[in-house]
């Protein structure tokens, strides 16, 4: 009985083989095409209030002279990351660029007003986190690098970026050199996803 068995599926396996080699005379070839898109990894990054609402400025309200020399005049704001994709690292790099110009005397960390008649010797520093307490200025002439770890930010999870706007009076200047008016100062973050 065990011959037998044997033969049989020996018989079924030649005969499954000579199918297969018939079947790839028959000269009608079965043709593949692939498509797909090649995409750079991505994330999408938003700047909103510590409430989660959209935001495009940071707007401080009346800002008094001893809230400059005491730089006490402060708004919290943060960037939101989600939906990141095909990245390599999980990280982004951000970076904050002047639109307009450094303040200072010698142009240093501060970003100056923009305002053609507007206060003079204010300026106002961009930090992440808390400022003096741990966190990073973002320097106006350097431009420093601050790199975030994105690998929670897939989907709709976020990956929050504290972020801080603090006025002061312009580096290199005094509290009496500060004049009333209005302030503007235009920066844009980049950001890098790895």
């Amino acid at each position: 009985m065990k011959n037998t068995a044997f033969a049989i599926s020996l018989l079924c396996a030649l005969s499954i083989v000579t199918n297969t080699a018939s079947a790839s005379d028959d000269k009608n070839p079965l043709t593949l095409d692939i498509q797909t898109t090649v995409e750079v990894g991505t994330c999408m990054a938003t700047l909103q209030t510590t409430a989660g609402t959209g935001l495009t400025t940071v707007a401080f309200g009346d800002v008094y002279k001893p809230e400059l020399s005491n730089k006490s005049k402060i708004q919290n704001f943060e960037m939101a990351i989600t939906n990141c994709a095909g990245l390599q690292d999980n990280k982004a790099d951000i970076t904050l660029v002047p639109n307009g110009t450094c303040a200072g005397t010698t142009p240093g960390a501060n970003f100056a007003n923009t305002t053609a008649d507007g206060a003079k010797a204010t300026s106002v520093e961009v930090w992440t986190g808390t400022p003096d307490a741990g966190g990073t200025q973002f320097n106006c002439t350097q431009q420093n690098v601050f790199s975030q770890d994105v690998s929670q930010a897939s989907g709709n999870a976020k990956v929050i970026v504290p972020l801080t706007a603090r006025m002061a009076v312009e580096p290199g200047r005094t509290i009496q050199d500060v004049t009333a008016g209005v302030f503007t100062s235009k920066a844009t973050f980049v950001v890098a996803y790895k």
